[in-house]
């Protein structure tokens, strides 16, 4: 199932369970932008570089074992 279709509650475990990684979940919400983003045009801006890297910092985070907040990712 998409990742578009998680709740933040199940994206969290599957993120903490490492059954998915900060980055993928990133370029595939990114994709799933370049998708429908033609029909819709609802971003003005995106970030993706600083989201890319935001995301390999959670990654390390994740992988490590730290504790992580549940909107962290």
């Amino acid at each position: 199932m998409s990742h578009i279709y998680k709740t933040a509650k199940e994206l969290h475990a599957s993120l903490k369970n490492q059954d998915i990684s900060c980055t993928s979940l990133i370029e595939s919400s990114y994709d799933y932008i370049d998708k429908v983003d033609s029909t819709f045009k609802s971003f003005l801006h995106l970030q993706k570089d600083y989201a890319l890297e935001k995301a390999a910092y959670w990654d390390k985070k994740f992988q490590a074992g730290d504790k992580v907040p549940p909107l962290a990712g």
